[in-house]
């Protein structure tokens, strides 16, 4: 199983979580009720340009029950992705 520091886009994680867990029924509902929106929303967060906010990464985060370095890393991720000025994402 593969852990959150192997990725660069928590996007990417996301779509290994639900393919490792595909089949658990409902694994997205649940990962979008611990995100705090809906299942279409997280779908389009992980296919398209929209992103998750930070508070739905500590809603994801707390339902994976990351530890406090994991979290930490997963929210930079998300504040990355959401980055839009070149200096911010340094």
């Amino acid at each position: 199983m593969s852990t959150v520091f192997e990725y660069t886009s928590y996007k990417d994680y996301l779509r290994y979580l639900l393919a490792e867990r595909s089949e658990v029924r409902g694994y997205q509902s649940q990962l979008s009720k611990a995100a705090g929106c809906q299942a279409s929303y997280l779908s389009q967060a992980l296919k398209t340009k929209v992103e998750l906010t930070p508070d739905h990464a500590v809603g994801i985060g707390s339902f994976l029950q990351m530890n406090e370095t994991e979290l930490d890393y997963f929210l930079n991720l998300v504040l990355y992705s959401r980055a839009t000025l070149p200096a911010l994402k340094e």
